[in-house]
């Protein structure tokens, strides 16, 4: 189980990245959640909020790893198959 401590502070990471992302700051939210992620990594839901900044910045091979983990955490998470699936038109 995760520490609630670790995992509040990895929420207010993921919410300054989300805040980032909607200002077209992409690295800078990429840097928030992977904040998040070193503070609650397994939560798959930062992989695949990281995974949508990668895929902006077109860094289809990092957001594609991402997508593989956040699965790795949750097989029946849908949105690392959505994102997934945007890395795989992305590289043809």
């Amino acid at each position: 189980m995760e520490d609630p401590t670790l995992t509040a502070k990895a929420e207010a990471f993921k919410n300054k990245g989300n805040d980032q992302f909607k200002k077209g700051q992409y690295q800078e939210a990429i840097d928030l959640y992977s904040e998040a992620i070193e503070c609650c990594p397994s939560n798959p839901a930062y992989y695949t909020n990281r995974c949508i900044a990668y895929i902006k910045i077109e860094k289809f091979d990092l957001a594609m790893g991402d997508c593989k983990i956040a699965l790795e955490k949750d097989p029946k998470f849908c949105k690392a198959y959505n994102r997934m699936s945007k890395c795989y038109i992305a590289l043809g």
